[in-house]
């Protein structure tokens, strides 16, 4: 482990020499003659760039043969603790959650950097403190994997994920392993913020989140549908309360993302400024004002299409059944599913995930015995419905970032080439808003692109190297990595075979 978490000696300087070196927010490579020296973990300078030194003594330099050099990747939408072989359970996959949940987290956590992957964020858990363990393995390097932010849920009891803790529910979390306490417990994942709540009190919420939770971004879930069955009633905060917390996080410099599926949702996420939307609406069009809402406020879009891969199928009636985006992601499926459990999924859970697609196309949705169309359904228009919203926020000109909600589905921290790709499948858009939306976007979004997800001096030296031109050939990103540095560590190397 050593020899892979290898640093230079502080104060030492190297050199990538012979390199393409992305100009991301440009979308085209800086001059050939500009080279990039990194020192205790930063991009120290960029000789060949106005205003750089024309010349830095370093004590060591790696000729990377042409090859091309980016930042590193952002996965925004991630939940290490909700972790199961398939979304479609027998009582066999509670067994296989309970011994094996961890080791498939370190699994995707491992596969992160090897597929270029630097930064992952939490959105949602029960219980912080496991996470805080990942995040404390990974920086004493016991364990290979990529920073790790972690957001809090601000949320009324009563809510989507807040509901009473139940007799039944301290047993199924017993029973997976996944346990939860009490909401006024400091290490809880969620806040809560009273029912009837004013702004001030919302906004005492949120305080509470960062300062005694630590919360890196604020959480918000806006669904009247209680999980994980979404049967109606559930709580949300109200559009003043809604609109009271997301300026107390930007006042406290800490971005905010809302949960959402519905037009209402859209609506109040918009209206409060919230810094991005996770999902998108798909019980409604949206409409040329929504739009221009959007795009006055500045949000960024987290569409995360993988829920779609998972969770969108041919149901009896669904309008989504003969739409396009359905069909070209049904042949998507076909030439991927397998593949993707060879390269990310733990051996004891290949057999249900293979299972889960025979019996989603065949209409089987149960789980433990039960059937859950509900589930389904409530998602199927993500495919069709969902990303015609998309389209249009995207014509707009909306950010993008790039999120796989890996926990919420059976994907995997390190997938993200299959939620670009979705994106690819259903906007057609460039590779340089690809690269884009994995890097810079997706920075925006967690307030940290001051100091990741693009080449310039005085950022973290998150670099990855890829075998071939991203622009010319998108699957590259989220694929293998060629070498990877994290925080100027060489943490990945198939440069010499």
């Amino acid at each position: 482990m050593s020899d892979f978490w290898a640093a230079p000696p502080a104060g030492q300087r190297f050199e990538l020499r012979n390199a393409r070196l992305l100009d991301v927010a440009g979308g085209g490579y800086f001059d050939s003659n500009v080279r990039l020296i990194v020192q205790d973990g930063q991009i120290l300078a960029m000789p060949g760039l106005p205003g750089q030194p024309a010349e830095i003594a370093v004590d060591r330099a790696m000729d990377l043969g042409g090859r091309a050099v980016l930042p590193g990747l952002f996965n925004t939408h991630a939940h290490l603790e909700f972790k199961h072989p398939t979304a479609l359970l027998s009582p066999l996959d509670l067994l296989l959650t309970r011994l094996y949940a961890a080791r498939q987290t370190a699994r995707g956590l491992a596969d992160c950097l090897l597929h270029g992957v630097t930064y992952v964020r939490d959105t949602l858990c029960n219980d912080l403190r496991p996470n805080r363990r990942w995040a404390e393995r990974i920086q004493r390097g016991e364990l290979p994997g990529p920073r790790l932010a972690q957001s809090v849920l601000v949320a009324p009891p009563g809510g989507a994920f807040t509901q009473s803790i139940s007799p039944f529910f301290n047993l199924a979390a017993l029973v997976l392993g996944q346990a939860k306490p009490p909401y006024n417990h400091p290490n809880a994942g969620a806040v809560l913020c009273p029912p009837d709540a004013t702004a001030a009190q919302a906004r005492a919420a949120v305080d509470r989140a960062i300062d005694e939770r630590r919360a890196q971004t604020i959480k918000f879930y806006d669904q009247e549908e209680f999980m994980p069955f979404y049967c109606p009633g559930a709580r949300v905060l109200n559009a003043v309360q809604l609109s009271a917390a997301a300026d107390q996080a930007r006042r406290r410099g800490i971005p905010s993302t809302l949960h959402h599926a519905s037009l209402a949702a859209f609506r109040r996420g918009v209206a409060a400024g919230v810094t991005s939307l996770a999902h998108l609406p798909i019980d409604a069009p949206l409409t040329e004002a929504d739009v221009l809402a959007c795009q006055r406020a500045g949000c960024i879009l987290e569409p995360t299409l993988t829920i779609a891969y998972f969770y969108s199928w041919r149901m009896p009636a669904a309008p989504w059944n003969d739409h396009p985006n359905f069909l070209r992601l049904s042949e998507l499926r076909r030439r991927t599913w397998d593949a993707l459990i060879e390269e990310f999924c733990i051996p004891p859970w290949a057999a249900s995930r293979r299972r889960m697609l025979r019996q989603a196309q065949a209409g089987q949705l149960h789980v433990m015995g039960v059937r859950v169309s509900r589930l389904f359904r409530y998602w199927g228009p993500l495919i069709s419905l969902g990303v015609e919203n998309l389209a249009r926020l995207y014509a707009a000109g909306a950010p993008i970032a790039c999120g796989n909600d890996v926990g919420a589905n059976s994907a995997s921290e390190a997938m993200i080439q299959l939620e670009l790709s979705l994106l690819d499948l259903c906007l057609g858009w460039s590779p340089a808003e690809r690269l884009r939306a994995a890097t810079l976007h997706s920075a925006r979004a967690l307030g940290v692109d001051d100091r990741f997800a693009s080449l310039s001096p005085g950022k973290a030296a998150d670099l990855l190297v890829l075998d071939g031109d991203p622009l010319r050939q998108p699957d590259l990103l989220g694929g293998r990595a060629a070498a990877l540095w994290l925080g100027g560590r060489l943490v990945v190397n198939n440069l010499v075979k």
